[in-house]
């Protein structure tokens, strides 16, 4: 038996926190680096897609985290508008 390697579609998931800010800065040899940011508790987002062999496929976006109820609003993973492919 062999895969069809053309059809196979792999699920990637990643989050992005939008309130992260840098961990080093830069400067001037012999001058201190000064970062003014304010603190602010911003949300995340969590971004899906499909991976394939020509590449990304149907990414998505969604405030907040990929939970259980998440895959329902995304039709673009059924099985009907993938066999059209």
């Amino acid at each position: 038996m062999t895969l069809p390697v053309r059809q196979l579609w792999f699920l990637d998931e990643f989050g992005i926190h939008l309130a992260m800010s840098r961990a080093h800065a830069r400067a001037p040899r012999g001058e201190r680096a000064r970062v003014v940011e304010s603190f602010e508790t911003k949300g995340n987002i969590s971004v899906i897609g499909a991976l394939t062999l020509d590449g990304v496929r149907v990414p998505m976006m969604i405030e907040g985290a990929i939970d259980g109820g998440s895959g329902a609003i995304c039709p673009a993973f059924s099985r009907s508008a993938t066999a059209s492919r």
